[in-house]
């Protein structure tokens, strides 16, 4: 059994970087955040779309933001604390697997409402529990979890950032509802199922894939291995 290409990991990842592009060209010279872009924006500025009226970077270590080039508006706040001075303040904003390194993700919701303008839109890439790699990434200690970077992907060995899965988990209708209730006027959240994690590792790719496509195929979306969330101010 083969998981169907529009549930497919790979057209998740693809699909919101579309919508992005989609979203920031609908609007007439948008205000755009990226949160937790760090020392690492989804854009060099050369490649950004070109009819942002800005294009503002955040991170919550002022050392990231140091790191990249002083063409990009920067902005220093804690996603899950008190981000008020920066109320009303963008059209569109984005993350992409940041979420699931917050201690508090329905507080990084809230915020994201906040600093949004009247009508404007939020896009959000996350990985989703209880996929089975995820899960692994949450409970192991550090040492087992080094140990299995080191043998099967040695190109991720750029440190393990603390992983919460705080509003990362379960089932897609129960997070569209949650992030509802913030206030949004609508609220799509959409499932993907699969993952590259066990490509190199055969006996448990071929089982994974197995059961990821049943999932996909029963809309089992507490087994989602991704989400794109879009919603609307």
């Amino acid at each position: 059994m083969k998981i169907e290409p529009a549930h497919h990991w790979q057209t998740g990842w693809d699909q919101y970087e579309r919508r992005l592009v989609s979203l920031i060209n609908s609007f007439d010279r948008p205000d755009v955040l990226e949160l937790g872009g760090g020392g690492r924006p989804m854009w060099d500025l050369a490649d950004a779309p070109a009819n942002m009226n800005s294009y503002t970077v955040n991170d919550f270590d002022q050392r990231e933001l140091d790191k990249i080039s002083d063409g990009y508006r920067k902005a220093c706040f804690d996603v899950c604390g008190d981000a008020s001075v920066f109320a009303g303040r963008y059209d569109i904003v984005f993350s992409r697997f940041l979420a699931e390194h917050l201690p508090d993700g329905l507080a990084m919701h809230r915020n994201v409402f906040e600093v949004l303008k009247p009508g404007g839109v939020a896009i959000h890439l996350i990985p989703k529990l209880y996929a089975s790699p995820f899960v692994l990434n949450m409970i192991l200690p550090d040492r087992f979890a080094h140990k299995i970077l080191v043998r099967y992907f040695p190109e991720r060995l750029t440190g393990k950032f603390p992983a919460y899965y705080s509003f990362c988990r379960g089932d897609t209708d129960a997070l569209r509802q949650e992030i509802d209730r913030i206030g949004y006027s609508q609220t799509e959240v959409t499932a993907f199922y699969g993952h590259p994690y066990y490509d190199r590792i055969p006996g448990v790719r071929g089982i994974d894939e197995a059961f990821s496509a049943l999932a996909a195929s029963r809309g089992w979306s507490w087994y989602a291995s991704y989400a794109v969330i879009v919603a609307y101010k």
